[in-house]
């Protein structure tokens, strides 16, 4: 079990690093299995990611596309980017519902064509 530990331990040290980096991920390979081109289940690719909070200004729907939430720093009310929204219909459902109730003007330099929200 030992070595299970110092290699999780090797991972998440080494996760970190190419985070702090800038890196999209690591990749790693079983350690026992010689390398051999082409897909394989041998090899993972671990994406770094970053958790913060955000506030939402408005939602881009089109049909068919997957909805991108429009998102500010907090307290700023200035554009940050966008996002990918991953929930399952009823909390898609539950969102679009009180976008549509909180809808506001466009924040400064922003158009109206989107659906955006009220700040708070």
């Amino acid at each position: 079990m030992r070595g299970v530990w110092i290699a999780s331990l090797f991972a998440l040290t080494a996760a970190y690093v190419a985070d702090q980096a800038g890196l999209e991920g690591i990749v790693s390979k079983r350690a026992d299995s010689p390398y051999r081109s082409g897909p394989t289940t041998n090899w993972l690719k671990t994406k770094s990611f970053t958790v913060q909070e955000y506030e939402l200004l408005g939602v881009e729907r089109e049909p068919g596309k997957a909805a991108f939430a429009l998102l500010a720093k907090p307290g700023t009310g200035k554009y940050a980017g966008s996002a990918f929204i991953t929930l399952n219909q009823e909390m898609r459902e539950r969102l679009w519902k009180r976008v549509q109730e909180h809808a506001g003007p466009p924040p400064k330099g922003k158009n109206g064509r989107r659906p955006w929200v009220r700040p708070g």
